[in-house]
């Protein structure tokens, strides 16, 4: 259980149904969601009549997106900079020239 209290459950078959695994293809897991509140039910609802599906196709449709977004994998310092900072999203600023030159440090 989350501590917001949503519980999620993935449920599949298992060894013990064999008969029946051996007979599928292909594997079919469900999830249930509990603890979601009726405004984030709703609003689902609305998206997914929007886009002419069942709200289980629509959330069907999320998750599979959600599981083959790459920007889960970790991404070097510089790949996020550029991401948030780079030519697409910086500005080209003209540097004015340097009249004069500082004088060293003196430690002494």
């Amino acid at each position: 259980m989350k501590p917001d209290g949503t519980i999620i459950d993935l449920i599949a078959p298992n060894n013990d149904n064999e008969s029946i695994t051996s007979s599928c293809e292909t594997l079919v897991a469900n999830i249930n969601v509990r603890g979601l509140s009726h405004q984030t039910k709703a609003a689902l609802r609305v998206r997914a009549a929007k886009e002419g599906m069942s709200l289980e196709a629509y959330a069907r449709r999320a998750l599979q997106r959600a599981s083959m977004d790459n920007d889960s994998e970790p991404k070097s310092l510089l790949e996020q900079a550029e991401k948030f900072f780079g030519k697409k999203h910086g500005v080209e600023l003209d540097l004015p020239e340097r009249s004069t030159r500082r004088q060293p440090a003196d430690f002494g």
